[in-house]
């Protein structure tokens, strides 16, 4: 599993670790700018910041 290979949830694949694994902040950076912007959540497992929960795998409010 790309990023975070200990997050065994279904939607892994749209956490912040996953897709900057894939390059989906170099390929979409448009996207990926409105997922991060205002952050309200942090990941405990890497410290990615993004606006929704669902974004990480350990989220925690900022």
């Amino acid at each position: 599993m790309a990023g975070n290979p200990d997050c065994k949830k279904q939607e892994h694949k749209m956490h912040m670790c996953a897709l900057k694994a894939e390059g989906f902040d170099t390929k979409n950076p448009a996207k990926f700018k409105v997922m991060t912007e205002n952050p309200q959540y942090e990941c405990e497992n890497c410290g990615a910041k993004a606006r929704n929960a669902e974004n990480l795998c350990k989220p925690v409010k900022l």
